[in-house]
């Protein structure tokens, strides 16, 4: 991967990690990492308003770390290899991120 490339994945973790909806985006991309689901079954599951969900998942596709395919007259949704190193990294720097996060408001 070059250096360029690792700008990129900084870029997605930051916005990730730092900016409103940030928490809810994230919630989406671990569930995704257990497979393939529709805007509603994310909503159901984390317990979020369906347009809500609709909305974060625009965003994550416009950075490509989800994509999306017909199923009928419905979309199903699901990580993309740089999605699935994203989210990797932000679960294992989780504690790190976080207190930058805190770092930033003060």
């Amino acid at each position: 991967m070059g250096s360029k490339e690792k700008i990129c994945e900084f870029d997605s973790v930051f916005l990730l990690s730092s900016s409103r909806g940030s928490n809810s985006r994230m919630k989406i991309l671990e569930l995704l990492l257990f497979g393939s689901k529709g805007c509603n079954q994310i909503a159901f599951e984390l317990k979020l308003n369906w347009r809500t969900v609709s909305r974060h998942l625009r965003f994550l596709e416009a950075g490509v770390l989800v994509k999306s395919f017909p199923f009928g007259q419905r979309k199903i949704y699901r990580l993309t290899s740089k999605g699935e190193e994203v989210i990797e990294y932000l679960i294992k720097h989780k504690p790190v991120l976080h207190d930058i996060k805190k770092d930033r408001c003060l």
